[in-house]
């Protein structure tokens, strides 16, 4: 009755449990983010300011920055993972292999924090956003098509070139002596 429940409600809706399941880990990102700028910015005192040599002025990141720039992100990693379901077989190893090296290299911004409070803050809403995006996203990932060699063929299981479908080719001498 329940799955019956849940597909009645999806077709009022048009909204899929995948993709709200999507949107929701989206939005809870937001909400995650948003949560340690409150405590941090407001609450702490702790400025959350970047960047301070002459290239590259002071910016301080406000609410809206930070909602933003989380939505962003969560949407891109939805893009991503619809697009890797497309492409592979196994887009949630591909998915969280990916997420994980795009948060490593997202460490590199905080580093240019004007403070030390503000560069853990910072870091903090990264790995916020990282923790719910990450298993959020791939919770629901799995093969949308088989994965293609480029014009339709499935890619073939054994990628070595020595073997064909044509038996071995016969000697004309008979059995070896």
């Amino acid at each position: 009755m329940s799955s019956t429940t849940s597909t009645v409600a999806s077709m009022r809706t048009g909204i899929s449990d995948a993709r709200r399941h999507r949107l929701l880990t989206v939005v809870a990102a937001v909400a995650a983010t948003f949560a340690i700028w409150l405590i941090a910015d407001p609450i702490a005192g702790i400025d959350l300011a970047t960047g301070q040599d002459a290239d590259h002025p002071t910016r301080t990141i406000g609410p809206v920055a930070v909602v933003l720039v989380t939505a962003i992100a969560g949407l891109a990693g939805w893009a991503l993972v619809a697009f890797i379901e497309h492409r592979t077989a196994r887009p949630r190893t591909v998915w969280i292999a990916c997420a994980t090296a795009l948060l490593l290299l997202s460490f590199l911004g905080p580093l240019g924090a004007v403070t030390t409070g503000a560069t853990i803050a910072l870091l903090g809403m990264h790995l916020a956003a990282a923790a719910v995006l990450i298993p959020g996203l791939a919770y629901d990932s799995s093969p949308r098509r088989p994965a293609t060699g480029g014009r339709g063929q499935p890619i073939p299981i054994s990628h070595d070139r020595r073997r064909t479908c044509r038996p071995p080719a016969r000697t004309s001498g008979g059995p070896a002596a």
